[in-house]
Order: structure tokens, then C-alpha cells, then sequence
């Protein structure tokens, strides 16, 4: 029932014509995990909680009940705000489902954003996150407010930062390679990738030597919880049958130092 004060200011529409809807470019895919959690909660109940269109019929908010209506056979309910865009979706969703760095960038990649392309890439190949890209590629994450810009879409991700990170990159995948052929299984791949990414922007770092020390003693490799503990089970395998350390690591966690010399007494990270 109206309130004797209030104001009507739009309509409510239902359908089943479900192709009139159209994706709005940009916006992120409906994840299986996202479907399955609303379709659970439609078949329990629906409440006439309308979805939202632009005047081109773009869905601005609520593609996830949009799906669930669509499989279902469901009504759907909407209603039309003329001039809304990817701005005001993106700010719709952050006040339901949190939009996750990997959103953001496909969003951009969609519309054509060639730095986001090059990080996206690497993303998918590699299975890595948004920050794991940044430290292959020698970027701090909080470098200059780099996530604010990330989800601005102010990236700047250039050529020689992609060749830098997917060459430390592959060269994880080197070592997980190496250990895998023992028939060993790399449960914390997260963890030894970070330790070979940091070993291979110090000046010194011998992947070749690494990647020959880890498949020749693969079968003694053990996951550690941690990046120190990693490092120094990694440090044992390239000093090994070595007279003279040529690997070693001091310091505290959080300031972490490598070193690749024969003399062990003096450092440089790039």
C-alpha cells in the first residue's frame, strides 16, 4: 500500500522473455559457485527483488538471479534505469558480492585494456593472483596505491614487466616440473613459487644449477609452511657436494635476505 507522502517514481515489470536481457560489457562472469549459492536460495523461496536494466536492457545489477530465473523458468522482475553503466554495476556489486581483483582486471580486459590483457594472461596461465603477477614481475602491491589503481583501471603493465614475470614465472614452473618427475607432489606451490621468484631477482641466482639440484634431490623434498624454511631446504639443495656455500639466507621473515656467491659476503637484489 502507497504512503499518503511518498512519491511513485518508476514501474516494476515481470517476464519470461528472458532474451530481451543483455550481458553489459565489462561486467564479470556469474561464477558456478556464486549460481549455485542464489539458486539454492530461489528454490527455497523467491522474493520479488527486481533485477536492474539500463535503457538498453543491459543487466546493471542481478545477473546471478537473471541465470537462476533463466534455467529455472522462473519470472523475472525489473525495472529500468536510463543511463547507468559498468561504474554503477561495479558499485552496485560492491555493496553485495565484493568484486575480487580478477574481476576487476577482466573487466578492463573486456573493454580492451592492453596492460590488463598482459596481466590477465599471465594470471591464467600460470593459475596465479593479481598480486603473485606483481612480485614476478619485481612490482611492490602497494606500490603508489597499485590496487587502487588496479580496480580504477589507471594499470600500467608494460611489455618488459610481462617478460620479466612470466620468465620467473616459467622458472617456478621449472621446479615444480623437477619435482613432479620424482613423482613427488608440490602441496604449497605457492610458497616455493614465491622462494624461486625472490631467488631469481638476486643478482648471483643460477636457475639452471637450481632446477638440476631440485630434480636430483626431489625425492628428499618436503612442503614447507613457510617462505624461511622453504629458502633453507632450497639452500641445502644447491650447497649440496659443495666444499663452499654458494646459496644462504639470513634475517627475519619479513626482511628476508639471499645471497649467491662463492664467499657468502656480499649481496645485490635487483
Amino acid at each position: 500500500m502507497q504512503k499518503k507522502n511518498d512519491t511513485i517514481v518508476g514501474n516494476i515489470y515481470e517476464t519470461y522473455d528472458y532474451e530481451q536481457f543483455k550481458t553489459l560489457l565489462g561486467n564479470r562472469d556469474v561464477e558456478p559457485e556464486r549460481f549455485k549459492k542464489i539458486e539454492t536460495a530461489m528454490r527455497i523461496k523467491q522474493l520479488p527483488i527486481p533485477i536492474v536494466v539500463n535503457e538498453k536492457m543491459e543487466v546493471i545489477d542481478g545477473q546471478g538471479r537473471l541465470a537462476v530465473c533463466k534455467k529455472h523458468g522462473f519470472p523475472i522482475s525489473y525495472i529500468i534505469c536510463d543511463g547507468l553503466g559498468i561504474d554503477d554495476c561495479v558499485a552496485a556489486n560492491l555493496n553485495s558480492t565484493q568484486w575480487s581483483s580478477k574481476d576487476v582486471v577482466k573487466r578492463y580486459v573486456k573493454t580492451g585494456g592492453l596492460d590488463y590483457q598482459r596481466l590477465f594472461e599471465l594470471m591464467e596461465t600460470y593459475q596465479v593472483s593479481c598480486d603473485d603477477v606483481f612480485n614476478a614481475a619485481g612490482k611492490s602491491n602497494t606500490e603508489k596505491g597499485k590496487r587502487e589503481k588496479v580496480r580504477r583501471g589507471e594499470l600500467v603493465f608494460t611489455e618488459d614487466d610481462y617478460d620479466k614475470a612470466m620468465q620467473r614465472l616459467e622458472y617456478a614452473e621449472d621446479i615444480f616440473r623437477a619435482i613432479a618427475d620424482s613423482g613427488k607432489t608440490v602441496k604449497r606451490k605457492n610458497i616455493l613459487r614465491n622462494c624461486i621468484i625472490k631467488c631469481a631477482k638476486t643478482a648471483g641466482y643460477d636457475h639452471k644449477r637450481m632446477k638440476k639440484v631440485c630434480a636430483d634431490n626431489a625425492i628428499s623434498y618436503r612442503d614447507a609452511s613457510n617462505l624461511p624454511d622453504m629458502l633453507k631446504q632450497l639452500a641445502f639443495f644447491y650447497n649440496k657436494g659443495k666444499r663452499d656455500k654458494f646459496m644462504d639466507t639470513y634475517g627475519a621473515r619479513s626482511s628476508l635476505v639471499i645471497v649467491f656467491d662463492e664467499k657468502i659476503n656480499k649481496h645485490k637484489t635487483l
